[in-house]
């Protein structure tokens, strides 16, 4: 009896692992199939791009079986964005740098093979944005060979900068670690002409312009000018803007509730934006109203009006400076004449530091 049920419990564990060696030789078929099928449509592109919809990323992303090959999917779409068309054109650029190396036909033995896809954001793809939390785009995700599954896990995203600067080498060099592959970008002989010859044009343009207008360049003032334009932006506090992302003006409430503008910050490690502006052409006035009146004295007639004129403009200026920095520092008030609260009289009615004292 226990030599019959030894025997069946034998027979019954090696029909279970026929059924495991048949389950893991069919993932590895279709593992295989992929490959192949992969292969054949990045044969027909020239770019070597691979266009899923929402069944098609299922077959060829898919979390319930093991897949061989690692792939770098642009998630994007077709309208409503300024930099997605760039970010698509050096994509593709990418992919067929890739494809020329030869990657998905004959990988080397140490080699993971790459392919390369666009996901556009449609109805039938809706449910895959959603699945990786995909809000904005263009993203680009590398997925990597998995024997449990192939996910996108979030660390191997790629978040394109809102201020529209495409970089390609970036984005290579983000690909390249992540495939662990390391290739250059093949452009047209016409692309490289062009970005080779791009910097002399616009150096031979830059020495015309300079050859025309030496005119400009020898007088005084023009560079006086210059000065000027390059005194107002540096002191305008253009660099602490740009660091800071500091806004053109603020919104306060008054006490009736009442929104209201405001163009000076009262922090004094803050600014806006206008603030900045407002100071600047502020102090660029009252200097250069300084030396206008040096040149009043070489006028021939209404030398006086031009002097007056002169001298409100620089009052007025650093009048407004001042009220300006009176913002920013309540402390600061400087007056003709002592605060209320000294005291006033001679040195005896002084009860502090006075000779009396000692």
């Amino acid at each position: 009896y226990q030599r019959r049920v030894h025997g069946i419990l034998i027979k019954e564990m090696g029909i279970r692992y026929c059924l495991l060696l048949l389950v893991v030789l069919c993932w590895c078929t279709l593992a295989e199939s992929n490959i192949e099928l992969l292969q054949e449509i990045t044969a027909k592109e020239s770019s070597g791009i691979t266009y899923l919809s929402g069944d098609t990323f299922d077959l060829f992303l898919t979390e319930k079986r093991p897949i061989k090959y690692s792939m770098v999917v642009l998630f994007n779409v077709k309208s409503h964005c300024e930099i997605c068309p760039e970010v698509e054109k050096e994509f593709k650029a990418i992919s067929a740098s890739y494809k020329e190396r030869n990657m998905y036909s004959k990988p080397a033995a140490s080699e993971t093979p790459v392919f390369f896809a666009i996901v556009y954001y449609e109805q039938s793809t809706q449910k895959i944005f959603n699945r990786y939390s995909i809000k904005s785009a263009p993203i680009i995700m590398v997925s990597h060979q998995r024997i449990e599954g192939n996910t996108l896990p979030n660390m191997d995203t790629w978040y394109f900068a809102s201020n529209g600067v495409i970089d390609a080498e970036k984005m290579l060099e983000y690909i390249n670690k992540r495939t662990q592959i390391s290739v250059t970008i093949k452009r047209s002989v016409f692309e490289n002409l062009y970005k080779s010859l791009m910097p002399l044009l616009v150096l031979g343009g830059l020495i015309y312009l300079v050859f025309r207008l030496r005119f400009i360049i020898k007088s005084p003032t023009s560079w006086f000018v210059i000065s000027c334009l390059v005194f107002f932006i540096c002191c305008a506090g253009i660099v602490h803007n740009i660091l800071h992302q500091a806004p053109m003006y603020g919104k306060t409430k008054n006490e009736q509730g009442q929104v209201e503008y405001e163009y000076i910050s009262t922090g004094q490690r803050e600014q806006y934006a206008a603030e900045g502006f407002i100071a600047s052409f502020l102090m660029l006035m009252a200097g250069a109203s300084f030396i206008g009146l040096f040149f009043v004295k070489d006028l021939d007639t209404n030398k006086r009006m031009y002097g007056y004129i002169l001298l409100t403009i620089n009052f007025l200026a650093v009048y407004m400076l001042l009220g300006i920095y009176k913002i920013k520092s309540p402390w600061y008030g400087p007056t003709f004449s002592p605060p209320d609260d000294y005291v006033m009289g001679p040195l005896s009615n002084d009860q502090g530091n006075s000779i009396q004292n000692f």
